[in-house]
């Protein structure tokens, strides 16, 4: 599944990048009551193990975020049809 990484911006909030990842399959998630500051992607986040994420950008600032500690949570926003129960398989 695709999503898009996370920054940290005004007032400390997670926005959406433009840096895109792939959720490996069997990816469990938490929704995050957040809002996505770019409307045309339509997008809601979600809390993931880094373990998950497979980033499709070379950008250090991205990739050293991800590869850090398998363990450690990372925001990323997937498109809003898709379903994220917490603690349970994503699902399209």
């Amino acid at each position: 599944m695709m999503c898009y990484l996370s920054e940290r911006g005004h007032n400390n909030f997670y926005y959406a990048t433009d840096s895109r990842a792939i959720l490996k399959d069997g990816a469990h998630g938490q929704e995050l009551p957040w809002v996505s500051g770019n409307q045309n992607k339509n997008l809601k986040a979600i809390k993931v193990k880094k373990k998950f994420v497979i980033p499709l950008t070379h950008d250090n600032k991205y990739v050293n975020n991800i590869i850090d500690n398998d363990e450690c949570y990372v925001v990323v926003w997937i498109k809003k049809e898709y379903k994220c129960q917490s603690h349970k398989k994503l699902k399209t």
